[in-house]
């Protein structure tokens, strides 16, 4: 059950990627991005409203915020790319960031990389 998750997660977000690259000779990126981080921000806070959860502490919401602007920094970029390079380009170069996560962890958080990890990273990228 969680591998068809993960695949539907992979097919939406293939899916997305597409459809930024059928509307962005029409529209800007700033433009793609303000909606997409609109309906994604109003979805999110409808359901953080009806779970009635206690506002996040003021520590939280500046490291969120932080985050958020990495994040919105990221996207802006891969969806830049995609009005640059092909679909297929951009997809794969974007799949190879799940292979960066264990060399990253390793120089920013200080995370032991395993050999495994290593040699699941080299056979990856391969």
């Amino acid at each position: 059950m969680a591998l068809a998750v993960y695949a539907l997660g992979i097919g939406f977000g293939c899916l997305v990627d597409a459809i930024v690259k059928g509307v962005a000779p029409q529209i800007t990126v700033i433009v793609l991005l303000a909606w997409r981080f609109f309906f994604g921000g109003s979805f999110v806070t409808a359901i953080y409203i009806a779970k009635r959860k206690p506002m996040p502490s003021w520590p939280a919401l500046r490291f969120h915020t932080f985050r958020a602007a990495v994040q919105l920094l990221a996207a802006f970029l891969f969806f830049w790319a995609l009005t640059q390079r092909s679909l297929v380009d951009v997809t794969v170069i974007g799949f190879t960031a799940a292979l960066m996560i264990a060399p990253i962890a390793r120089l920013i958080l200080g995370e032991p990389m395993t050999a495994k990890s290593f040699l699941a990273t080299l056979i990856g990228f391969g």
